[in-house]
């Protein structure tokens, strides 16, 4: 098997930043995924996944199940092979805290749906909420528009359920 992918994407001054691993917009979090296995047919996914899918795809493809309801990911093989077993809105997570003393400080965080990204500063407060769909560079925050004021508090709910932005931290 082989797998090729990235840990992050890079930022490019798109959204004021430069280089990586400060912000949780598209350009920091879309990363190539290419997963090559013997006796599987080439496919794309449409649904979104993430890096942490990774681990229990090898394990799938491995036939090994030992510790894998412990993984916070799901095997690429149910989009690829079985679609209807997806969850229908997929949350993905993102989260990135300053890794060194100041003089800047942040701790950013996201979640992802199939049409909407919420991205928090909790540091300083602000929540931005952007529509995939109608502006995939992510230039116009639309949470207060009065058609998503329900989608951002869904969204923020739904991302203060979560400690580090793992899915593992809503389970009981």
């Amino acid at each position: 098997m082989v797998v090729v992918s990235a840990d992050h994407g890079e930022e490019f001054g798109d959204h004021g930043h430069e280089y990586h691993a400060g912000q949780c917009f598209g350009e920091s979090t879309r990363v190539p995924l290419i997963l090559r296995a013997p006796r599987l047919a080439p496919r794309v996914i449409d649904s979104p996944v993430a890096l942490i899918d990774v681990v229990p795809t090898l394990l799938d493809l491995l036939g090994d199940e030992r510790g894998s309801d412990a993984l916070q990911g799901q095997s690429l093989l149910v989009p690829a092979l079985s679609p209807e077993r997806l969850e229908p809105d997929r949350p993905i997570f993102c989260a990135v805290a300053s890794q060194w003393n100041p003089p800047e400080r942040f701790f950013r965080r996201s979640v992802r749906t199939s049409r909407f990204a919420l991205l928090q500063d909790v540091l300083e407060g602000s929540v931005l909420l952007y529509d995939e769909h109608d502006d995939p560079q992510e230039t116009r925050d639309v949470g207060a528009d009065p058609g998503n004021v329900e989608t951002r508090r869904a969204l923020e709910r739904f991302l203060s359920e979560s400690r580090s932005g793992n899915l593992g931290d809503r389970l009981p």
